[in-house]
């Protein structure tokens, strides 16, 4: 899909998830309450639902193929050159730091060597990963550093990154507090309440789509 269109057919294509990405709470409360099988097809229904997708990305999905992304370049050269370090220090900084905040509070009290230490390892690596990024002389750099001189994609990243972030906490507390706080047992209406955080992400993302096509037309770039 030329770039150009693209803003408006990611649009078109959250619409058709509007069903399970809107309603799926609602949904999933549906089969628990009237259903034999309950909560199980919950998971039945997502393991059709992949199992569909993947067939449709079998049969009509063509890639480019690797020459025809990065023309004489060999297979090993991009083994040799791959940032490893820089993957290390990715891998062990964000499971080190996520471990100890998971564990903090919950598991062990915020003060216990098992959650400082995972904590603080895990925040050195990562502050280790942007200086060997910076400094390092490499071919393949998992993060290339000269991407944040550009004030565009860096304000791309942070609004995905907090947007990520928002949905992903509410898609969890939201729904917790529906059921335990506001229900009062009234499990049906828990499930169609839970919707809401779902169906404000997916909305948002057919709107602004289909904004940043129309503001493209109204002022070209």
């Amino acid at each position: 899909m030329p770039v150009k269109y693209r803003f408006l057919f990611n649009a078109l294509i959250f619409i058709f998830s509007f069903p399970t990405a809107g309603f799926g709470a609602a949904i999933s409360t549906a089969f628990i309450v009237h259903t034999t099988a309950g909560w199980r097809w919950v998971y039945y229904l997502l393991i059709i639902l992949n199992g569909i997708t993947a067939l449709l990305y079998a049969v009509f999905y063509f890639p480019p193929t690797f020459h025809q992304k990065h023309g004489k370049d060999t297979v090993m050269s991009w083994i040799k050159n791959f940032d490893y370090g820089g993957l290390l220090l990715y891998s062990a900084g964000l499971v080190l730091f996520i471990l100890g905040l998971s564990s903090g509070g919950s598991l062990h009290p915020w003060t216990d060597a098992r959650v400082i230490a995972p904590l603080v390892i895990g925040f050195v690596c990562l502050v280790a990963l942007f200086f060997y990024e910076t400094y390092m002389d490499l071919k393949e750099p998992l993060i290339p550093m000269h991407l944040f001189q550009n004030r565009g994609w860096v304000a791309s990243m942070l609004s995905l990154s907090i947007g990520a972030s928002v949905y992903y906490s509410q898609a969890i507390i939201w729904p917790q507090m529906t059921a335990n706080v506001y229900a009062r047992g009234r499990i049906e209406w828990a499930g169609i309440v839970s919707c809401l955080v779902g169906i404000g992400i997916t909305f948002g993302e057919i709107i602004g789509g289909a904004v940043a096509k129309v503001s493209d037309l109204i002022v070209p770039m």
